[in-house]
């Protein structure tokens, strides 16, 4: 009888310890073991982005260059092999030029540390997404969903964060997914995500756990730097649909 009694009282925390453990592999979940980890992200599509501002002075109608007065980094990821180069996204603040820039140049970065001259090719300031071509760059391109993501679905982020960025090694954060919100922050509607951030953030993917992209990073909440946020994956999408289309032939 006693034997009985001490099994009713075990068997509950027994299924309790069960569910854990299972709880514990669904990869929705934050806790995960190591056979899934990350390991198999597409970390050769990363580039990081350097840009480089230069100004000038004009006098009499005759312009003189003065020398670099801007530099800053980013992120991004190439999204299309071309025929002599690569298609590559970043957010269109990082390529944006200041109303003193004489010219802007972009160098992009691999994971070898091999680096590329760019050039802008089309920007979408409403949604801050950026295009840019690197002739000679032959890393992998990145798939895209085919799906929007779910709420609470688990996120991937490659990025490099103020700078932090070497041979062979990039940060790899994850997140969730929230959904998303309307222009509170003098945007179009973004996609808004638990998924810490940082300057130099700007322009780096976003992925599912399939590792396809679903979005891209082009902001933070100052106030509360474990959300940034960046557009919706309608808008990033169907950005790239329509520039692959026109550029393609690079």
């Amino acid at each position: 009888m006693k034997y009985l009694l001490l099994m009713l009282w075990i068997l509950p925390f027994m299924s309790t310890c069960t569910y854990q453990h299972v709880h514990h592999h669904n990869k929705n979940t934050y806790n995960y073991t190591g056979e899934e980890t990350a390991h198999n992200l597409p970390r050769s599509s990363f580039a990081f982005v350097k840009v480089k501002e230069e100004s000038r002075i004009c006098l009499f109608e005759r312009c003189f260059k003065i020398g670099k007065t801007a530099y800053y980094t980013g992120s991004g990821f190439v999204i299309k092999n071309t025929k002599n180069g690569s298609l590559v996204i970043t957010a269109a603040h990082v390529c944006a030029s200041g109303p003193n820039a004489f010219y802007t140049t972009y160098e992009l970065v691999d994971i070898d540390s091999k680096k590329y001259k760019a050039e802008l090719l089309a920007t979408d300031d409403s949604n801050d997404i950026c295009m840019l071509y690197a002739k000679d760059l032959r890393r992998p391109a990145v798939g895209v969903s085919a799906q929007k993501p779910l709420q609470g679905e688990r996120i991937y982020n490659i990025a490099a964060p103020v700078g932090i960025f070497d041979h062979q090694m990039m940060p790899i954060i994850d997140g969730f997914y929230n959904g998303e919100a309307s222009n509170k922050w003098g945007l179009d509607r973004v996609a808004v995500y638990t998924l810490p951030a940082a300057p130099g953030s700007s322009g780096s993917m976003v992925l599912n756990d399939k590792f396809e992209i679903i979005g891209m990073v082009h902001s933070l909440l100052v106030k509360f730097k474990v959300i940034s946020i960046g557009p919706t994956y309608e808008s990033l999408t169907s950005f790239i649909e329509l520039n692959i289309s026109k550029y393609s032939h690079l």
